[in-house]
């Protein structure tokens, strides 16, 4: 058969194939700005656990602020996480180690270091 090789399987058109489709409060979530979530986490942060799951239920609240607060009392630390890393982006790695002579390798050190490990594997690839 002609055509795109799909290795022996017949993909539908439009099917995607090993997606995980985000939930409703994900999609929602992506949406929120910096400010409100920082307007919503300053009277968040105030609450006790209970009040908190009243206001996540109440449909007075605002939309953002309750799927804030039922991700918050779910517990589900995925969301939790990517709202974190979408409105503040994720965290600088700092990798640092120390010698016996005490000096401290930085991540411009690492950066050289793994350069010039990548140099000798290239040139013992090379003979």
């Amino acid at each position: 058969m002609k055509g795109k090789k799909t290795g022996g399987r017949d993909f539908q058109k439009g099917h995607k194939a090993f997606t995980n489709p985000l939930t409703e409060e994900a999609m929602e979530l992506r949406k929120m700005s910096l400010e409100d979530f920082i307007r919503a986490a300053r009277e968040i942060l105030h609450m006790t656990p209970e009040q908190a799951k009243v206001l996540a239920e109440d449909k007075q609240t605002p939309y953002f602020k309750r799927i804030i607060l039922k991700v918050i009392c779910k517990g589900d630390f995925k969301e939790i996480n990517m709202l974190m890393e979408r409105l503040f982006g994720k965290p600088k790695e700092i990798i640092e180690a120390t010698t016996n002579n005490t000096h401290t390798i930085t991540s411009d050190d690492r950066k050289q270091i793994i350069n010039d490990l990548l140099a000798l594997r290239q040139k013992a690839h090379d003979r």
